[in-house]
């Protein structure tokens, strides 16, 4: 080993030791210092939109994030994520084995927030979003769009819906989905349990 890569070994030694942070993470084969709440949003992302047991999210970040990290330490941030009002708790935090935690947010409130509508409640208990997608002409060049619809189930007869899909849910986070093409039914989801979401937003040309 050269003088230099000895002297630059030393020097990283020293700053994490003298390092205030509390956290040392492995990031792409360095190791690097990191606040405690480092790890919060992928812990959060391993919550879901129902009640769990503690264990069983903890073992989710563990299992799926591939980290060397105590379960004790997750059950801490858990904690403090319930106590900064992050997430929601039930039970008593006397353990990790006394207590749940979920989202606060469901999947009505995130699908309606990503399509900026709020759909009214049917009869059914349900809310529906119908998108459509549309190509127009503007000049020489064809432009993409996505039409959305939230008229009422019990409407739907004055509509077409020959080439829509059909977004069904509840506050249960239950999800049905439909789509028609040409007036044919080419995809059919019955209601599911939803546990999570994860919404990205692409632009088309």
């Amino acid at each position: 080993m050269s003088i230099d890569r000895i002297e630059k070994l030393k020097n990283e030694w020293k700053y994490l030791r003298e390092s205030s942070s509390v956290l040392r993470v492995m990031d792409k084969f360095e190791i690097k210092v990191a606040d405690v709440d480092h790890f919060d949003t992928e812990i959060i992302q391993k919550c879901t939109f129902n009640f769990e047991p503690a264990p069983r999210v903890i073992g989710r970040f563990l299992g799926e994030t591939r980290k060397f990290i105590n379960d004790a330490f997750v059950d801490y941030r858990l904690r403090a994520l319930i106590e900064k009002d992050q997430i929601l708790m039930a039970g008593e935090m006397k353990s990790m084995r006394d207590y749940c935690v979920k989202l606060k947010s469901n999947l009505a409130k995130c699908l309606n927030e990503c399509f900026d509508v709020e759909p009214p409640i049917d009869s059914d208990g349900y809310q529906h979003i119908l998108l459509e997608s549309c190509t127009s002409k503007v000049g020489n060049k064809l432009s993409q769009r996505v039409d959305l619809d939230i008229t009422p189930k019990g409407d739907w007869g004055q509509i077409d819906l020959s080439n829509k899909m059909i977004l069904d849910y509840n506050l249960d986070n239950c999800l049905a989905v439909t789509w028609y093409n040409a007036g044919k039914r080419v995809f059919g989801m019955k209601k599911a349990k939803v546990l999570n979401v994860e919404v990205s937003r692409q632009k088309y040309a």
